[in-house]
């Protein structure tokens, strides 16, 4: 079409409406139907992800447990050996300074606990001298501060010992050892045990494997125990 030019209006008049009148119309924006699908296809994946993301983080972390558990059982019974050895460091200590005291001149007669734990001791003849007796258990033993434990006496002879890095661990050390290769330490036996700290005895344990043990309920057992033997020997 040509262009128009009124002669009664300026040139600048005339190029702007022109310029105004090859203008073609701008298309309206239309939507992609492409896009609008893929929008769900996204968050479906993202959710398939965040599952797989999920099972892998679980999956990690039961792994890790059953490392941790076998290094612990692997490290355990290391820690069991190690209390046992200190407890018959412990039973021999004792008895060595029981066989001196009884050489001195003490009478030990009597079932009677002597402890690491002052409040522990049970039932002590009137003539037993304490300082005495860890003084001389120091010369066979210096590390019996670092535990605590329970000696179980029967007329001037220890027949248990059982020791622990603490009152509430399950680490614990006991002689003489029913089961040499056992993680469940055994009771104190109210029938008695031979006075040999070299002895081993074939005896069934009484500790079941999901009982939760600490060294306080061994001596709270052995207490018990030891309370009926001196009143039935009165």
């Amino acid at each position: 079409m040509p262009e128009f030019n009124d002669p009664n209006k300026t040139l600048a008049e005339n190029a702007t409406f022109s310029s105004t009148a090859n203008v073609e119309p701008t298309p309206a924006l239309q939507t992609n139907s492409t896009d609008v699908q893929e929008q769900p296809k996204n968050k479906t994946f993202n959710r398939i992800l965040i599952i797989i993301l999920i099972i892998v983080l679980l999956a990690v972390g039961i792994l890790a447990i059953a490392v941790v558990k076998t290094m612990f059982d692997i490290v355990k019974p290391s820690k069991i050996k190690s209390q046992n050895s200190c407890s018959t460091s412990l039973y021999m200590g004792i008895t060595s300074s029981l066989y001196e005291m009884k050489e001195n001149g003490y009478k030990l007669d009597g079932y009677y606990i002597i402890s690491s734990d002052d409040k522990k001791n049970y039932n002590l003849p009137d003539n037993f001298n304490k300082e005495d007796f860890f003084n001389r258990l120091s010369n066979y033993f210096q590390d019996y501060k670092k535990y605590d434990w329970f000696a179980v006496i029967e007329n001037g002879e220890v027949t248990y010992v059982a020791n622990s890095p603490s009152w509430k661990s399950d680490m614990i050390g006991i002689m003489p050892i029913y089961y040499e290769e056992t993680d469940y330490p055994n009771y104190y036996r109210f029938e008695g045990i031979s006075h040999d700290y070299l002895h081993f005895y074939d005896s069934h344990t009484i500790i079941s494997d999901d009982e939760k043990i600490s060294i306080t309920k061994l001596y709270d057992d052995a207490k018990n125990k030891i309370e009926q033997k001196a009143k039935s020997s009165n």
